[in-house]
């Protein structure tokens, strides 16, 4: 594996585990059952704007997926590309060495005769 691949493949695979650590439901933690401590964490997420920065963090992430993802399938397409044309190049040779392997003309006939 190439180095550029080893990173696109580690940075594939950072992205999809942080989608699955960045759920939905994540900003709503339970700190505990008091009430007191449910008000500080409020307070304390409205005033540090977690629910903001969340939206941003997951955005990015998201980006970061679609582009992953995009890159994935472009190298995917140039791989079948390249394949099409080996394989296209190897039935030309295929056919050309089974019409010219073929004994259309017979020569010992035609010399014998």
């Amino acid at each position: 594996m190439k180095p550029n691949q080893s990173f696109a493949f580690n940075a594939e695979r950072l992205a999809r585990q942080t989608m699955q650590d960045v759920s939905p439901q994540q900003n709503r933690y339970r700190v505990s059952n008091q009430p007191q401590a449910q008000d500080l964490f409020s307070l304390w997420s409205r005033h540090l704007g977690n629910d903001r920065l969340f939206e941003d963090v997951r955005t990015e992430v998201h980006d970061a997926n679609a582009y992953l993802d995009s890159a994935r399938n472009r190298r995917m397409t140039e791989a079948g590309v390249r394949l099409g044309v080996v394989a296209t190049f190897g039935f030309i040779g295929t056919v050309t060495t089974g019409f010219l392997g073929m004994n259309l003309i017979d020569e010992t006939a035609a010399s014998c005769g």
